[in-house]
């Protein structure tokens, strides 16, 4: 059985629950800068249990320039991904990001995709914990999203400093700006001027985050 239970999803479900799906589960740990693409897990509904990532999507020549919209989302341990496709045998073609890029080292949890769906229609519990997670997980999304989009730069860095405080977890300056879809000039301003303007924010980045990855 794997021990799973620091993250907020396992957290959430009864003990016998867990269990069973420890059972179910296998384990798959990624790399720090390894890129998981959404056809290797198309046929999996996956749990994050360690670890950091975020979804790029597809933009010509796959890069982004200063004043395009955002297309990322960090993903962090007990996020259930792939749930779009759990009752629909043909991926769904409207997500526009095309692969998940690992910030840190990590290890996902993978069910197959017809065990959660039978699981999911036969146990309540499940389904309330899923739907919980789903709910989270679009909160976080639109409130990134909004505020990742302001053509503030220092407004959307203030925002990824206190996020990846929370988190725990530390970015790149490069990161930040590939984040963001601001320059990396932009995000360097901006961080230099909070440092000297919102320095109790600077420092419990610094403090709570881990080590940059």
């Amino acid at each position: 059985m794997m021990d799973c239970r620091q993250n907020r999803f396992c957290r959430s479900l009864d003990p016998v629950l867990r269990e069973r799906l420890c059972e179910n589960c296998t384990r798959r740990e990624f790399k720090k800068g390894a890129i998981i693409y959404r056809a290797d897990i198309q046929p999996y509904i996956m749990l994050i249990v360690d670890g950091v990532m975020t979804t790029q999507q597809s933009f010509d020549e796959h890069m982004l320039v200063e004043g395009d919209c955002p297309a990322f989302f960090i993903n962090t341990n007990g996020l259930v991904l792939g749930i779009e496709n759990l009752f629909n045998d043909e991926p769904i073609k409207r997500y526009g990001y095309i692969q998940y890029t690992c910030l840190t080292d990590g290890v996902v949890a993978r069910f197959d995709r017809g065990f959660i769906r039978d699981f999911f229609v036969t146990d309540v519990e499940l389904a309330k914990a899923m739907y919980k997670n789903i709910v989270t997980a679009a909160g976080e999304a639109c409130e990134f999203a909004a505020v990742l989009r302001a053509p503030n730069v220092e407004e959307s860095i203030r925002y990824l400093l206190r996020y990846a405080a929370r988190k725990g977890f530390r970015l790149t300056q490069q990161q930040m700006a590939d984040i963001t879809g601001h320059s990396r000039v932009s995000v360097t301003r901006a961080i230099s001027h909070i440092k000297t303007s919102d320095a109790a924010l600077w420092e419990t980045y610094q403090s709570k985050g881990l080590p940059r990855v």
